[in-house]
């Protein structure tokens, strides 16, 4: 593991995105080094309650390519929907096209977001719907239906 990770989970876990685009455009940590420190974090259980963790991220970078990270920072993304969620929205399209896979279908389903963005999503991954997760998508989007 490169040295310099540990200093960049440490950034990552006080939102200090500003801090790591200087390192990186001081060539002192390079992006390979800040998405394995995005791994680490997560991997170690850590999840941001800041809404723009996520936002943060993808503006230094959308060069991921792993699966499993990216599964997470949308996995984050829907979390936070019911914040302001402008940009989350594009942050949760941009994951999306990169292959991004939601953990909780029915987390997703309820989070309200929006039914064009819903239904790119269901039909992009092939998401299959049972009860739960349309009573779980009814309570999201305040809708009422019948047992």
């Amino acid at each position: 593991m490169d040295p310099k990770t540990h200093p960049v989970i440490s950034l990552l876990k006080g939102n200090h995105f500003d801090c790591i685009q200087d390192l990186i455009d001081l060539s002192y940590i390079e992006i390979e080094t800040f998405v394995f420190a995005i791994k680490c974090f997560y991997g170690q259980g850590n999840r941001s309650s800041f809404i723009y963790f996520v936002p943060s991220v993808l503006e230094i970078t959308t060069e991921i390519n792993d699966s499993e990270l990216i599964n997470f920072l949308i996995s984050d993304v829907i979390r936070m929907m019911n914040k302001p969620r402008e940009r989350l929205i594009d942050c949760f399209s941009k994951l999306m096209e990169l292959g991004g896979i939601v953990r909780e279908p029915k987390e997703f389903c309820s989070s309200g977001i929006e039914m064009e963005l819903f239904l790119r999503y269901v039909e992009r991954n092939d998401l299959k719907i049972d009860t739960e997760i349309i009573k779980a998508a009814a309570v999201g989007r305040n809708v009422e239906i019948c047992d």
